[in-house]
């Protein structure tokens, strides 16, 4: 697996991990796993740009969608921004649903990579079986949902196996660059991450 695409965006990934409060290894493990880090990598299904929007989220964000594949800035700055919505959707589901998952922590990344892949009903519904469960951290989670794939697949139309093969595999990519907070504000000034922010 070559990450070749990471020197030519690195710095502009590590200030915007910053300004969205996003771990580097997040960032890069989802862009590897969803375009390999080809800013004009089309889909089928007209996914775009490093992080892969569907037309839909573009639209519910009011993203310029042809852009996230021509502009590389832009779609990395918007790559964050839906990192950030689904970040929020899943704080919203586990509060609403009373399952623990710290802000920031693995689990919690984790399932926003989830809501992104399986769908935000899906994922809500599996965060709803999760408290009733009790299923404390990822491992739990996925143990569960991967034993029962057959059952989800029919309910969702989507196989958890699949998707949480997907989840594990974006972690997996970006471990190495750190997965548990966000980098260090070090070589960026306020002004460079507000930039950013707004590209």
């Amino acid at each position: 697996m070559s990450l070749a695409w990471l020197k030519q965006i690195q710095k502009q990934l590590e200030l915007l991990a910053i300004a969205w409060e996003v771990p580097l290894g997040v960032a890069v493990g989802w862009i590897q796993a969803e375009s390999g880090g080809r800013l004009g990598e089309v889909t089928r299904l007209d996914e775009r740009g490093y992080f892969q929007l569907l037309p839909e989220e573009s639209k519910d964000l009011g993203i310029d969608h042809q852009r996230l594949s021509t502009d590389a800035i832009y779609s990395l700055a918007q790559g964050f921004r839906l990192v950030d919505y689904y970040s929020h959707q899943v704080d919203r589901f586990a509060y609403a649903a009373g399952l623990r998952v710290e802000k920031g922590s693995e689990y919690h990344w984790r399932l926003a990579k989830l809501a992104h892949s399986i769908g935000q009903g899906a994922c809500k519904q599996m965060i709803i079986q999760a408290a009733r469960l009790r299923l404390e951290g990822w491992t739990a989670f996925a143990t569960y949902f991967l034993a029962h794939d057959a059952e989800y697949t029919a309910k969702f139309k989507h196989s958890p196996v699949k998707w949480i093969g997907l989840v594990d595999r974006v972690f997996e990519i970006g471990r190495p660059y750190g997965l548990g907070s966000t980098p260090k504000p070090g070589v960026a000034t306020i002004s460079d991450v507000k930039l950013k922010r707004l590209a």
